[in-house]
């Protein structure tokens, strides 16, 4: 079952994302922002959770007015095994530059139905991520712009990209790859240099977004 991890108080969360947790009995914390602090995390136990791999799905408002500190704690959380859905009022005209910045695993219009909504949270659940049609376009097209790349058709990845993707999607820092890959921390930080530029992407965000663009998971 989803297990959600609200970075607000309830009320600040759109109304049909409220109402689904209600009506699927999803378990839910509210992580008003005075609380926002890895202690705290501690406390409820997500340690726990990243050590058996047992994920947590993160909503971000996107509208919010974060201090660099948030924007860092919201970003690092990844680590801790928290998958973030961000979502915003703009149903168009995405924020790419914050959704890059808090290392997004996908996102949603603010004011989308129940029924979208549930998809969504169900998608990060099964798969790590969530990028709707209507913004897969558009992100895509900026990232083109900004690297000025084009996107790779029918990408093949090695196994060891695969592996260090994964890896990544998992939310795990270099050093946790390394470890995982046995290799030191230079080699697979050169790992990922090759998986970002195999996929013309320049940051982790980019890169899960392009890799469930092309269909890599």
């Amino acid at each position: 079952m989803v297990k959600i991890l609200a970075f607000s108080n309830s009320s600040e969360l759109p109304e049909n994302c409220r109402q689904l947790i209600t009506h699927k009995g999803f378990p839910v914390i509210y992580l008003p922002r005075e609380d926002w602090n890895a202690d705290r995390l501690i406390s409820m136990g997500l340690a726990e959770s990243v050590s058996s791999e047992r994920q947590w799905l993160g909503l971000v408002d996107l509208d919010g007015n974060y201090s660099t500190s948030e924007i860092r704690y919201l970003k690092e959380l990844t680590k801790w095994g928290v998958h973030k859905l961000c979502f915003s009022r703009r149903e168009t005209n995405v924020q790419f530059n914050k959704l890059s910045a808090l290392f997004s695993h996908g996102f949603i219009f603010r004011g989308a139905s129940e029924r979208a909504w549930s998809f969504a949270l169900t998608s990060i659940d099964r798969s790590g991520v969530y990028w709707p049609d209507y913004v897969v376009n558009e992100i895509s097209a900026l990232i083109n712009k900004v690297h000025k790349t084009q996107r790779n058709e029918g990408v093949q990845l090695t196994v060891r990209q695969q592996q260090v993707l994964q890896a990544i999607k998992k939310g795990k820092t270099n050093q946790q790859i390394s470890l995982q890959l046995g290799v030191t921390v230079y080699t697979a930080k050169s790992h990922i240099a090759a998986l970002f530029k195999k996929l013309h992407v320049h940051n982790r965000m980019e890169c899960l977004f392009r890799a469930e663009q092309d269909k890599l998971f």
